[in-house]
């Protein structure tokens, strides 16, 4: 789930939203569709590290820059956790938001939605 908020409102039928709690989501929504933009934007782009420690793997002829390496790997993992975060602190403000029956909705579509994804990528695991 990239945007748990977005979720949330594309279902606002099914969940009862109230105005209140739309016009509580909506910016929320906003301000995370704007950090999963940022993370694939940053993933998408191939800076002059991450281009030598891809090719370092790949072409066993490069010379190891160590240090580079693991400048990007931690540069990627530093990433990945203010994602992380940012989902954490959604989560939790989306919590503050919903009433008890939505947030337990809400918890079955996570877990419907993970289902599916293992489901997926079980099933693309079995054709290779």
């Amino acid at each position: 789930m990239m945007n748990p908020a977005a979720e949330i409102l594309a279902h606002r039928t099914e969940f009862g939203l109230t105005a209140v709690q739309v016009s509580a989501l909506q910016p929320l929504a906003d301000q995370l569709n704007v950090s999963v933009d940022r993370m694939f934007a940053r993933q998408g782009q191939l800076s002059p590290a991450r281009e030598r420690m891809m090719r370092a793997i790949s072409d066993s002829t490069v010379v190891l820059d160590e240090a580079a390496i693991r400048a990007e790997a931690c540069e990627q993992a530093t990433q990945q956790a203010d994602y992380t975060i940012a989902m954490v602190r959604a989560q939790q403000r989306i919590a503050g938001i919903l009433t008890a029956a939505q947030r337990e909705k809400f918890e079955e579509l996570q877990v419907n939605r993970g289902m599916q994804m293992m489901q997926a990528f079980s099933g693309t695991a079995e054709k290779h």
